[in-house]
């Protein structure tokens, strides 16, 4: 799977958690167009990251038990900054914020 595709699913992931949308995981399997293993694989990358998720059966809802922000910025980069590339994609990736948990950079 591409980078991007993965980082898409994460970020659909996040928003559906953060609107506490009502369902099973297979549900927001359907929803994020994922298999339901895969969806608790996600989940576990968005807890690797420092959220804290559970379902809730009162709520029939995934939510987050701590404030979590999942924000990734992408921008392209100038010359001079990729004279120090030597392969791959040129994207560089100058943020991640997490208000709770290890941050990658």
């Amino acid at each position: 799977m591409r980078i991007f595709e993965k980082i898409l699913i994460l970020e659909r992931l996040h928003k559906l958690i953060q609107m506490r949308y009502k369902g099973a995981a297979q549900d927001y399997a359907y929803k994020v167009n994922i298999s339901r293993s895969s969806l608790f694989n996600y989940i576990n990358e968005l807890k690797d990251m420092g959220a804290h998720i559970e379902y809730s059966r009162t709520l029939n809802s995934f939510i987050y038990l701590n404030e979590f922000v999942f924000e990734i910025k992408i921008e392209s980069l100038s010359d001079e900054k990729t004279k120090n590339i030597f392969g791959g994609y040129n994207i560089y990736f100058s943020e991640f914020n997490y208000l709770d948990g290890r941050c990658l950079n």
